[in-house]
């Protein structure tokens, strides 16, 4: 693909657009160790001629200006050279933590989940995110943006010296800097196109880094050393690697005889220069001190072709400028419709759960060859216990993100109160739902922040957590840790423990009362009971399911024991609500609910006789 000149130069802007973030004190100072750094050469070239041709004309103290000037310049050398590693390294900092929180900021203001499940999205956040690289390809934005300016002050430095050429030859000058100029169009180009083959390679990046968290992680590491994985995980590594590398050489191979054509140009050049300015000090025509001037001035103009790490670096910072530019495009929050309705929103605690609507819902995952939902149709009463059931796959746990908003309806709306949950917006209806997702999440954290965090808006008190985990009947696992709800629930850290599967749903339970609390209405609860035994199962449905008052609940589970205590059925097949009704109502209809029920009876008696069968006398 062929780039015009106007986009080179606006991706090496977008490279530089960061830089006001690293704070003024510390951009001024970097932009004055650059400029001095850049105009040093010149100054050692002039003040080094000078100094020659003071001594060699014997005249007294004519050479010492020259001097000092020489010397001040190898101080002020050594000066920018300490100074600038620090301001280069704080000014990259910064500019990476800034782009960290941007990226932050743009995943955790997304309206939905659905746009980050993209996998276009999903290599875009990995070139974006600014995390440090072995890959030479790649670079932090921090990093391409010093580069990038360090690459401009080059050109300040080549002006520089051309200042102290033109004293002695104007077309020396003009022959050397074409040279140079064409040599660095074609290193540039070369760079920004084996960049451009790596960012083609992001799906086998992701994959590589994948396997290599495979590797390394605590939790796969069982499975690893039970099943022998070792060799298998590490080939899946190596061959992820390769694809996403070898690209990168062949290009870059491909690319070798234009650039060691542009350099052998330069080559060419730097011989012609310099035998020139010899010839003329062999005649004379160029005085000792114009030799040691001229001949660090040429050699200081031909760093500018050469391919250094700031050439590296500059572009390998494109693709994440240009990555981070998609990413706004595609995760940009939604303008909230009613902004005051967020500040009012906690204010509903007390109050009736609303009437819910699924209204000829449809919905279809991206790339997928049919939909989910298709005119889905079903109502949620307000203060009911309404349970969803279907076959796995039926869609049950993408109708539950869709009355969440963490997807939107493809066709159709689903209304609470008669008011279509887009205009209310997301973050206003959030506030209405607590949910206990099938796979939540198991947040390495004390238990009280675990609980906290459904409701960070709430103040968290020792009474209100007491009641919470009273109403969850969590109460009794809290006390029994070490430090009871100060417990940090991971081993990784010191004094921190875990938890068994049902444990941990008796805490998350936890966190979604602990949102009702803080005002929510509708409590969805996706499997909630999948790790708890029976005993347990009924305990937590006698508390949580049928003793909340003005919360209506939202139940999907496959344990036919578990949904007969509903106050409704809702069966989903289809695509679509193929009926509802109590328990007796769904029996008596005969229908998919019927054909669910007794399949998972004949199941269970098919597996006591089983298990039966093979109990034998002692």
């Amino acid at each position: 693909m062929t780039v015009s000149a106007r986009d080179r130069l606006r991706r090496r802007t977008d490279v530089l657009r960061p830089l006001p973030r690293v704070g003024t004190a510390c951009l001024l100072g970097l932009l004055t160790v650059l400029c001095g750094q850049a105009l040093q050469p010149a100054v050692l070239s002039y003040a080094t001629g000078s100094l020659v041709d003071g001594v060699a004309g014997g005249a007294r103290g004519a050479w010492l200006p020259s001097l000092l000037l020489l010397g001040g310049s190898l101080v002020t050398a050594q000066t920018c050279d300490l100074l600038g590693n620090v301001l280069r390294s704080l000014a990259a900092r910064r500019i990476d933590g800034s782009r960290r929180d941007t990226v932050a900021a743009l995943v955790l203001g997304a309206p939905g989940i659905a746009p980050l499940e993209a996998p276009a999205v999903q290599d875009d956040l990995l070139l974006a995110s600014a995390r440090q690289t072995s890959n030479w390809t790649e670079s932090t934005p921090g990093q391409a943006a010093v580069a990038q300016l360090r690459l401009c002050f080059r050109v300040v430095q080549v002006g520089a010296c051309c200042l102290v050429l033109a004293r002695y030859s104007w077309w020396l000058v003009l022959g050397l800097v074409a040279s140079v100029l064409v040599a660095r169009h074609v290193l540039s180009r070369n760079t920004l196109a084996i960049a451009e083959v790596a960012v083609s390679g992001a799906p086998a990046a992701r994959r590589t880094r994948y396997w290599q968290d495979q590797a390394v992680d605590p939790g796969a590491a069982k499975e690893t050393r039970l099943f022998g994985l070792q060799g298998w995980l590490t080939a899946r590594w190596r061959d992820s690697f390769l694809a996403y590398v070898e690209p990168i050489w062949r290009r870059a191979g491909e690319l070798g005889p234009r650039q060691w054509t542009a350099l052998a140009v330069v080559g060419v050049a730097a011989l012609t220069a310099l035998g020139a300015i010899g010839s003329g000090a062999i005649r004379g025509e160029v005085s000792s001190g114009g030799l040691g001037a001229t001949v660090t001035a040429v050699i200081a103009v031909l760093g500018l072709a050469a391919s250094d790490s700031d050439t590296v670096a500059a572009a390998g910072g494109v693709p994440g400028a240009a990555a981070l530019h998609r990413l706004g495009t595609h995760l940009s929050p939604d303008p909230p419709v009613f902004p005051a309705r967020v500040a009012a929103a906690p204010a509903r605690t007390g109050s009736r759960p609303p009437l819910v609507r699924l209204e000829h819902v449809g919905f279809r995952y991206p790339g997928a060859d049919r939909a989910v939902l298709d005119g889905c149709d079903l109502e949620i009463r307000p203060g009911e216990v309404l349970a969803l059931v279907g076959r796995n796959g039926a869609g049950k746990s993408t109708l539950i993100k869709l009355l969440t908003s963490l997807y939107r309806p493809d066709t159709g709306r689903i209304t609470a109160d008669g008011e279509d949950l887009t205009a209310v917006g997301a973050d206003v209806w959030r506030r209405q739902v607590a949910v206990v997702f099938q796979d939540f999440v198991r947040y390495g954290l004390s238990v009280e922040d675990n609980v906290a965090l459904g409701a960070p808006r709430l103040p968290m008190t020792p009474e209100l957590f007491d009641a919470t985990a009273a109403r969850s009947g969590s109460e009794t696992l809290i006390r029994g840790l070490p430090d009871g709800p100060r417990t940090v629930l991971s081993p990784s850290f010191a004094g921190g423990v875990d938890l068994s599967g049902g444990q941990w749903q008796h805490i998350a339970l936890t966190r979604a009362l602990y949102a009702v609390r803080a005002g929510a209405r509708v409590l969805v609860l996706d499997e909630p009971t999948a790790h708890l035994d029976v005993r347990t199962e009924l305990e937590v449905f006698r508390r949580v399911v049928h003793g909340l008052e003005n919360v209506s609940v939202v139940l999907v589970s496959h344990r036919i024991s578990t949904v007969q205590q509903a106050d409704r059925i809702a069966c989903l097949d289809g695509g679509r609500i193929a009926e509802t009704g109590t328990h007796e109502e769904l029996m008596a209809h005969g229908g998919v609910y019927a054909e669910l029920f007794a399949r998972q009876v004949s199941d269970r008696k098919a597996l006591r006789d089983a298990t039966a069968g093979e109990v034998k006398p002692v």
